[in-house]
């Protein structure tokens, strides 16, 4: 899970529980075969292209629905199945994606593994509910500068030196749209108005209107306007074990999204879309619905999953799901996880899930240098090697052991057309390319963090905060911008992304020669953090697989992306 680290917090109890909570005996989702789905896709890339002459040329949910959905009488099979093994059809949506039902363990296990002959054609996959999910540790630095290298720190003899900057604050709304280059964009009144950006996550926010008036009140970004933010809650939510997504941690990360996506686009619609867990069916109805029901022009999510630990149904079903985005006009922009190549974690290096999806745009992180007047001074790949300080020097030989940083490299879908020519062969493949991540990047060190205030055990808290939690709903914030700008949405942008390098929309981030590293306190104690080199991850001229494309030119990107209408 890709998570909204927080750098002075973020340990304690819950902050609220849900309103209602079921634990059903079981439930099963069947996903209903897609007879469309090749001409489906070959639409959502036709729509999302902007050579091609159906470019935004995008179809509302119901236009979908007539010309790609299952039909009736194939959900009608499913459900009679379902209900003859003596289950409650509980969620059929509209685009016929899947069909969900309830019953007893023995039920559910009987009609998983006796589906009719007739009934077997008519099935992508089945899956029931998994509640082993990875939770990422918290940082707690003390000590932090306003700006980079304001402040400097004593520590051993490192990289033959003993004076390091120190970790920063937390930069505001005002130091990132300086940096990005958006303030200009704000004072013409391109603030992302007119547009519906929402996030996508689990679990309840009590505090998040309150948190964000609270904390922009005090930065210089407009409150949210009365109904500005409204939340689409599922009729219950579902409880899994603490372990696998605690309540107060999940309600942190979808009030950090919501709280970035606003400042950086102040005019915009905001829309919370609760999952009712953290399982992924659960994740993919709520998506679904956001699509089915067109509920938003840009989407933003925080999770990321080991692909592997996906069923390959709910893979599937949810591809299906971002091609009719695609064709809808709805950008989905997602984290593209915070443990770099996974590798010190599954002990390979690998890809998360669904970022990693060819129809979503995958966002990255950078370390960002803002100077004292706000300029960006330079970026580099986001990646955390850390080293404990201790009474004789550090824990380890430095660099220390790898702690986090922007999740990136080969994926399991093949290359699609927009990455052909851009994408190094060393990186996808030569004879047979895949497609590789990230598409493009933002700030999420916690090292450089972003500013965020959230109320924490009853009490209101401000402090920086970083993972590719934040870098996406950044993006997704500019890309508000650029949908104000054009007139209209853009949709899924990558075909389009791909064509700016080079144009000076985006900046080139490439990491510096030599070692670069800061002083950061994590749990109390002062670390050694070596910037920029993952295990294999690294940010070169061109695209890479530690930051894409690189990161906005907000201007730049707005004015490129409003030409093409």
């Amino acid at each position: 899970m890709a998570v909204l680290t927080m750098v002075m917090m973020l340990i304690g109890s819950l902050l609220a529980a849900p309103a209602t909570t079921v634990t059903p005996d079981a439930s099963v989702t069947v996903y209903i075969r897609q007879p469309r789905a090749r001409e489906a896709a070959g639409y959502a890339a036709a729509v999302s292209d902007p050579r091609s002459p159906l470019y935004r040329h995008f179809l509302t949910p119901a236009q979908y629905r007539a010309r790609f959905a299952p039909t009736d009488a194939t959900v009608g099979a499913v459900e009679d199945y379902l209900r003859g093994a003596g289950l409650v059809v509980q969620d059929v949506p509209a685009n016929h994606l899947y069909v969900r039902a309830r019953g007893t363990l023995a039920q559910v296990r009987q009609a998983e593994h006796a589906v009719p002959a007739a009934v077997t054609p008519l099935v992508a996959g089945i899956s029931r509910p998994d509640t082993a999910m990875p939770v990422l540790p918290n940082a707690t630095p003390v000590t932090c500068s306003s700006y980079s290298f304001q402040h400097f720190a004593a520590l051993p003899p490192a990289y033959g030196r003993t004076e390091f900057p120190t970790q920063g604050c937390g930069y505001t709304p005002q130091q990132l749209h300086d940096a990005y280059d958006t303030a200009g964009l704000l004072s013409r009144g391109i603030d992302g108005r007119g547009v519906r950006l929402a996030v996508l996550l689990f679990y309840p926010v009590p505090t998040v209107v309150a948190d964000i008036d609270r904390f922009d009140t005090g930065h210089g970004v407009p409150p949210l306007a009365p109904g500005q933010l409204t939340e689409v809650l599922p009729a219950s939510f579902v409880e899994p074990p603490p372990a696998a997504c605690p309540l107060a941690t999940s309600q942190q990360e979808a009030e950090g999204d919501l709280e970035t996506a606003h400042d950086m686009a102040p005019g915009a619609q905001l829309r919370y879309v609760a999952a009712a867990s953290c399982d992924p069916q659960d994740i993919l109805a709520a998506t679904n619905q956001i699509v089915d029901q067109h509920l938003a022009d840009i989407v933003t999510n925080s999770y990321t999953l080991a692909f592997a630990s996906v069923p390959a149904a709910v893979r599937q079903a949810a591809h299906q799901a971002f091609v009719q985005a695609a064709i809808e006009g709805i950008g989905l922009f997602y984290g593209s996880g915070d443990l770099g190549d996974v590798s010190p974690v599954l002990g390979s290096p690998q890809t998360t899930w669904p970022e990693s999806d060819p129809f979503v745009t995958s966002v990255g992180g950078t370390s960002l240098f803002v100077g004292p007047d706000n300029r960006r001074e330079g970026e580099v790949g986001w990646a955390m090697t850390l080293d404990p300080v201790t009474d004789t020097g550090y824990q380890s030989p430095v660099p220390g052991t790898f702690f986090l940083g922007s999740g990136g490299g080969i994926t399991q879908f093949p290359q699609p057309g927009y990455q052909r020519g851009v994408v190094p062969p060393t990186l996808a493949g030569k004879t047979s390319p895949r497609r590789v991540v990230p598409d493009i990047a933002a700030d999420a060190d916690l090292a450089t963090p972003i500013l965020v205030g959230l109320t924490v055990n009853g009490s209101f808290v401000e402090a920086g905060g970083g993972g590719t939690s934040l870098s996406s709903p950044m993006f997704a914030g500019i890309e508000a911008l650029a949908d104000q700008a054009a007139g209209g949405p853009h949709g899924f942008v990558n075909p389009l992304l791909y064509r700016l390098r080079g144009t000076g929309a985006l900046h080139d981030v490439t990491n510096v020669p030599g070692p670069l590293a800061m002083a950061f306190t994590r749990s109390g104690t002062t670390n050694l953090d070596t910037l920029q080199t993952d295990t294999s991850l690294t940010a070169t001229p061109g695209y890479d697989d530690q930051t894409g494309l690189g990161s906005p030119d907000g201007a730049a990107y707005v004015r490129a992306l409003a030409t093409h209408r």
